[in-house]
């Protein structure tokens, strides 16, 4: 079995596994970082019980995540693939609609209970699950922003600070 990568110009991604037997089942898995976990057929994935695991929009908030996919027949035998590690990079930026890295800071990642983001002129800070839910929402954000996040199940999610003109940045992070 091989797990292969390939990528396209409208940052959808491809994972496969080839095999010889027929008859089998997919279950394609993603290491967010705490370990192998199954995907479900959600944004931004797809295919997630076929050969072929599709990731559609597939930008920076993915970047450095591990994939496999655990094949197997009748229920009774199964094998996983080699994981394949997605790296995505950002073409280069003019500024125009896009906070950078070293503007804003958001750490610790992981996190266990608190989160702090730091930069000047945010205006909006919300957290978003892998499904898209917005799990948290703040406006009127100071220069050093701490929250709270212990109500927050262990897993992934998305953090977008929104700056004073319009400005964002998206970032992956890990509650454990």
């Amino acid at each position: 079995m091989q797990l292969c990568l390939s990528l396209f110009q409208d940052t959808c991604v491809r994972f496969f596994v080839s095999t010889i037997s027929p008859l089998l089942s997919y279950q394609w898995q993603e290491d967010p970082g705490t370990g192998f976990v199954d995907l479900a057929n959600v944004w931004p994935y797809s295919g997630v019980n076929t050969d072929t695991l599709i990731i559609q929009d597939a930008s920076s908030y993915l970047d450095a995540t591990h994939y496999r996919c655990v094949v197997s027949s009748d229920g009774s035998c199964a094998d996983t693939s080699a994981s394949g590690l997605l790296v995505v990079r950002e073409p280069v930026s003019t500024g125009v609609n896009q906070l950078t890295a070293s503007t804003v800071a958001i750490y610790p990642n992981p996190a266990k209970n608190e989160l702090t983001v730091s930069g000047d002129n945010i205006s909006t800070i919300s957290i978003c699950n892998l499904v898209g839910q917005q799990m948290y929402l703040r406006s009127r954000c100071t220069k050093k922003t701490v929250i709270d996040i212990t109500a927050l199940q262990a897993g992934m999610y998305m953090i977008t600070a929104t700056g004073m003109e319009g400005l964002k940045t998206v970032q992956k992070i890990i509650k454990e």
